[in-house]
């Protein structure tokens, strides 16, 4: 099936004239017609009503949505694909380094998406040093990239660096808990969530950690700051009551360590996620990458 027969069904569609068509195409209109005669022997059905004014078909108005959206999806990844073979400056051996945990499937999702942009394109993960400001390795040109939650603090602080910032993508999230609290016989609300405290380490109870869980969760959601700043093996005992919050991988592995603890990834019936971001300075790496941020879609 030639694309260009779709795009002028396309057109023929919205003018619903084949003489206004084919001067938009600067084509003659029997060779317009025969294009289109073309098309519906090759799907098997008419596209247009040649006897009623040229109108579509039933028929054809629903091919006529499906085809308009594979058109601009083929036209899209046409450009893409364009632009990453006529690059002038393709990715050398220098990986490009992103912050990201590796607890975020969201790191995942990066890679594959660098597999699908540019395969040549490599890339080295860096864990978050939790000392130091989320945004210090990038101020400080020792990373390319920071992936970290789309928060107004993360932001204003990108701003007055004059780094650029890239929504894209989620972070699935979990809440945890024992399973003998009252709130794991229900569904979760934020009404009942608000009810419960959430205990968390002190280096996730502050700044853009602290904001996004008071996004999923609730503003006014209480946070008690655990005493120790251990790993998972804070779960192992009881929880006293709270709930945990984390990524929906961490929190996984923690339930199958610990078979008193479940979990819920719903929160008034919608998934627990945040939004996340990619933030970088453009002045400051090579062009393959920004290519490469370019290519993802916003949301």
């Amino acid at each position: 099936m030639e694309l260009r027969y779709l795009e002028e069904f396309i057109l023929l569609a919205q003018h619903n004239n084949f003489h206004r068509a084919a001067e938009k195409l600067f084509i003659t209109q029997p060779t317009l017609s025969n294009h289109i005669r073309s098309l519906e022997s090759e799907l098997g059905f008419e596209l247009i009503d040649r006897r009623n004014g040229n109108r579509l078909t039933q028929a054809g108005a629903i091919f006529y949505w499906d085809a308009t959206k594979a058109v601009d999806i083929i036209n899209e990844s046409i450009e893409q694909c364009a632009k990453v073979a006529n690059s002038n400056t393709e990715p050398d051996s220098t990986p490009l380094r992103i912050v990201a945990s590796p607890l975020y499937e969201f790191r995942q999702h990066l890679q594959e998406q660098a597999l699908i942009t540019n395969r040549a394109l490599s890339i080295e993960f860096v864990d978050y040093d939790l000392t130091r400001p989320v945004l210090a390795p990038l101020i400080n040109g020792e990373v390319d990239i920071v992936a970290i939650y789309d928060v107004p603090e993360i932001r204003k602080e990108a701003a007055r660096h004059d780094l650029l910032c890239r929504t894209h993508g989620v972070e699935h999230y979990a809440v945890f808990f024992s399973t003998d609290n009252p709130i794991a016989s229900s569904d979760l609300t934020k009404e009942t969530v608000s009810a419960v405290t959430v205990a968390e380490h002190r280096q996730f109870a502050v700044g853009p950690w602290k904001t996004a869980i008071c996004d999923m969760l609730g503003k006014d959601i209480p946070i008690r700051v655990l005493d120790d700043s251990s790993n998972d093996e804070t779960w192992e005992g009881d929880m006293d009551g709270n709930l945990g919050v984390g990524t929906l991988q961490s929190t996984i592995a923690i339930c199958e360590k610990n078979p008193d603890i479940t979990y819920r990834t719903t929160l008034d019936g919608k998934p627990i996620s945040h939004a996340m971001m990619l933030v970088y300075n453009p002045e400051a790496i090579p062009s393959y990458a920004i290519d490469f941020i370019d290519s993802l879609p916003s949301t």
